[in-house]
């Protein structure tokens, strides 16, 4: 059995919940991820499934089964009695307010919406029916260039492949990046990484000084020419030390996992998209030399880049 993240051993608590009788897509990936454990380890997921089809009250029982869980992964929303609906809402509101891990899948994500958990946010969304969405939830900004979406514990995929690699970014973020590139691998699907913080995100803006958002956008569009942290010190006309003081107050890392991850995602793109070689991708990424490239790649996704990119065919 692979080693895990998950050093509590303690299993976590998840339940899937369907609002229809028959077995769908979204639930069949569901149950894929949070059930099968395909990746082989203990302490796997403790995992209830919930068809509220076969409710009529939505009664304390339920409730207080539901309010242990650590996840709830919602799929195939159809409405709901009145009562019924506005019960489950008002228990999602407090399942959230939990600090709660939320789930939604397909339709599931209209539940969410309903709930008023997604106001303000940038949700992945399937295009079949979006316009209709858009018009029932204009404070969502629904987005269908997103694989999946994950904000302030809240994640959201169309119902389709998006939901086993967002079922596989959870593994990821439970049981630590080699359980997740093993399972990944298992379900014969290319895994979708975290992105490391972008400086083109505003939300950044008013916790970095114009100086030092001015270095990192020239290192975001140059991650090849960068030779030493010392050059975007001296670019943002600061000391080394103010430098990596500044950046970590701002983005909860160091310069050198931010930079490392950047160049993974170009790397992983590269993979993906083109038919460079590995040693040019190290290159073209920033990592100068293939072995450099293999040593980082293997000690943030678990597998090598060949392998990333043979299970991508």
């Amino acid at each position: 059995m692979l080693k895990t993240t998950n050093n509590n051993n303690i299993k976590p608590k998840a339940t899937i919940i369907s609002f229809v009788q028959s077995t769908s897509f979204s639930l069949s990936c569901a149950q894929e991820v949070f059930c099968s454990n395909l990746a082989n380890v203990p302490d796997w997921y403790d995992v209830n499934l919930v068809k509220f089809g076969q409710l009529t009250s939505f009664d304390y029982l339920n409730k207080a089964v539901l309010y242990k869980q650590d996840t709830l992964v919602i799929t195939d929303y159809v409405c709901l009695n009145q009562t019924l609906e506005q019960d489950f809402l008002n228990f999602l509101l407090d399942f959230y307010n939990q600090n709660k891990r939320i789930v939604a899948i397909g339709s599931g994500i209209t539940v969410l919406a309903k709930a008023g958990l997604l106001n303000g946010q940038t949700v992945a969304a399937d295009a079949n029916g979006l316009e209709q969405q858009q018009l029932d939830f204009p404070l969502v900004n629904y987005c269908t260039d997103l694989i999946f979406s994950a904000e302030d514990n809240i994640y959201c995929c169309s119902a389709s492949a998006a939901a086993l690699q967002l079922g596989v970014h959870l593994v990821q973020i439970d049981f630590g990046i080699e359980v997740a590139a093993n399972l990944a691998k298992k379900l014969h699907i290319s895994p979708v990484w975290q992105e490391s913080p972008s400086i083109k995100d505003k939300r950044y803006h008013s916790q970095c000084s114009k100086r030092l958002i001015e270095a990192l956008e020239w290192a975001e569009n140059n991650l090849d020419d960068i030779v030493s942290f010392d050059q975007l010190a001296y670019r943002a006309c600061m000391s080394r030390r103010s430098f990596d003081r500044q950046f970590r107050a701002a983005f909860n890392q160091s310069p050198k996992e931010w930079l490392t991850q950047k160049r993974l995602n170009l790397a992983i793109r590269y993979l993906e998209d083109s038919a460079l070689c590995i040693e040019e991708i190290a290159d073209a990424s920033g990592f100068g030399s293939a072995v450099n490239f293999r040593n980082n790649f293997r000690a943030s996704l678990g597998i090598s880049p060949t392998e990333y990119r043979s299970n991508l065919l």
